[in-house]
């Protein structure tokens, strides 16, 4: 892209959004006006109306499992304007990482169009920036602008799942700028990354008003609940607002209405205000809504897990030395026949032991001959460790 082009797409992005209302106002008449005739809008009983006041009214708020008979009919070939007024030609496929399962998602030529919006935006506030000198490779640091000497940053997802791997990156990436990528997913496009030199942590994002119609269910956290990156979270919801209406430090989830034939669709993404640029705002993204692993009434979190492991290697940093040096052999692995403890706890209680007394051993003594002997003579499979080793 030629740098009067870049030019050209800031200004014309600083046009959308200091009157971002006004846009989201022709927007929505625009993708109603081109889906009119849908199904799905007619069995709400819209009647071509094309203003804030009547959709907001008449559509209700979704999530994937109500669309999914008309987006099957699609899938298996149906042509009829079901979603959209022109037939869906395209679907994309989410990656299944929320519910365990992909999802097809209608995919035409306007959100094509969207896409290339986001991306010729960002990239026209990314060639803005210089970058740094080439630095010597040293233990792996380094190893991409080695490689890769024309390469001027590192871009890609690196909030929510993508955040864990940042440390490395910035080892791997050396003297190159992380840049995130901009904010969509599978059902659309939401905003984009106007300033690149944020580090990924605290990056934020512009909402593009013409690239869809946006709205925010306001999220309040219960009392005494002062965590703030927790999808467990019972918020308490109010109704939405629109994109002008939202508040500064005010957490919401992102409700999308886009030219795919997706009717204030509910992303389960939760986002933080954290500014305004013109009118638009600028959203941090803080999770998915509904990333919980639940066991009983333990609930854990993507972060749960993430500071879970990070924890956890700390406390092998000694062994992994130690292993280097080889202080410590390599741990094994000793697979035991069925039964095998029950004949440790017959030897127990041969020995005048109570069984109300015996627990399962975790640690077995070299001079516990009779125990050893019976591990050694119940395993089927041995494995060695090679992990750490010189």
């Amino acid at each position: 892209m030629p740098i009067c082009s870049c030019e050209e797409t800031i200004n014309e992005f600083e046009a959308f959004t200091r009157d971002a209302g006004r846009v989201q106002r022709d927007t929505l008449k625009k993708i109603l006006e081109l889906n009119g005739g849908a199904e799905y809008l007619k069995h709400f009983g819209l009647g071509g109306r094309t203003d804030v006041e009547s959709y907001k009214s008449l559509i209700p708020l979704c999530v994937h499992s109500d669309l999914e008979p008309y987006i099957q009919r699609i899938v298996d070939g149906d042509r009829s304007p079901v979603l959209t007024g022109k037939p869906i030609t395209s679907l994309s496929l989410s990656s299944g990482t929320t519910q365990g399962k992909p999802k097809f998602l209608p995919f035409n030529d306007e959100l094509l169009e969207t896409t290339l919006q986001i991306f010729r935006t960002s990239y026209a506030f990314r060639n803005r920036q210089s970058t740094r000198n080439v630095w010597s490779l040293s233990n792996w640091y380094g190893v991409i602008p080695a490689l890769w000497p024309n390469a001027k940053y590192v871009y890609g997802i690196m909030t929510g799942s993508m955040e864990p791997y940042l440390k490395k990156l910035r080892h791997y990436s050396g003297h190159l700028p992380l840049i995130s990528a901009d904010y969509g997913a599978s059902e659309g496009w939401v905003g984009a990354n106007i300033d690149p030199t944020k580090p990924p942590e605290e990056v934020t994002y512009a909402v593009l008003p013409h690239t869809g119609y946006f709205e925010f269910i306001p999220l309040e956290k219960p009392n005494g609940d002062e965590s703030e990156n927790n999808a467990s979270i019972h918020y308490i919801e109010s109704e939405p607002v629109g994109l002008t209406e939202v508040e500064v430090d005010k957490i919401y989830e992102v409700v999308i209405t886009t030219f795919g034939g997706l009717y204030r669709y509910r992303l389960g993404d939760i986002v933080k205000i954290a500014n305004f640029h013109n009118s638009t705002p600028e959203l941090r993204f803080i999770c998915r809504r509904s990333l919980v692993l639940s066991i009983n009434i333990d609930k854990n979190t993507e972060k749960d897990l993430q500071l879970a492991v990070e924890d956890a290697a700390k406390l092998l940093e000694g062994y992994v030395g130690s292993r280097k040096i080889n202080t410590i052999g390599p741990l094994e692995l000793r697979i035991l026949r069925k039964g095998t403890f029950k004949e440790i706890l017959d030897h127990f209680l041969s020995l005048g032991g109570a069984v109300s007394q015996f627990k399962a051993p975790r640690f077995v003594s070299s001079s516990n001959l009779k125990v050893l002997e019976i591990l050694s003579r119940n395993t089927t499979a041995i494995y060695s460790s090679t992990a750490y080793g010189r």
